[in-house]
């Protein structure tokens, strides 16, 4: 590859690391590079091999043919940032779900209803701190009383 290509290519990658906001010490150890190399390669001092590249890519998850073809494809170097800012989103995998226990989810729930403009109700598994706004009080409704069965005039009263 000329020298330009190479350039082009260290440049990409550089912006591809960027975009993630990744340590190049942790991508040093998912690569299987020791450290330091990943730095040294990427800053041009150690010379770039294609095995360098498909291993970041592999690890990076984007596939070599897409990286290959945005930055060959593309009229100048900021056109293939804003090409691999696409194609990085679009490979992103999806962030690990967080994991609340259930007081935090509550608390999570309670702020929402009241950044609606709800009061949050009131009932047993929430606590009744000062903090919190008060549920509305609503007066309970009356219990029905059951009618008493008629007896009929043949019936024999059960005893």
């Amino acid at each position: 590859m000329p020298p330009s290509d190479v350039g082009r290519i260290l440049e990409l990658l550089n912006a591809i690391i960027g975009m993630r906001r990744l340590r190049l010490r942790d991508l040093e150890g998912r690569v299987g590079l020791s450290a330091g190399t990943l730095r040294r390669i990427l800053n041009g001092t150690i010379e770039l091999r294609f095995r360098h590249i498909t291993d970041l890519l592999d690890v990076l998850e984007i596939p070599t043919k897409t990286f290959f073809r945005i930055a060959f494809e593309s009229e100048d170097s900021e056109q293939a940032q804003a090409l691999l800012a696409q194609a990085v989103r679009i490979a992103q995998p999806e962030p690990k779900p967080i994991m609340l226990n259930p007081r935090e989810l509550e608390e999570v729930v309670l702020a929402t209803i009241r950044r609606l403009g709800f009061a949050p109700p009131a009932g047993p598994g929430i606590a009744a701190d000062s903090s919190r706004a008060s549920a509305p009080k609503t007066t309970p409704k009356p219990k029905k009383r059951r009618k008493k069965p008629v007896k009929k005039k043949d019936e024999i009263p059960k005893t």
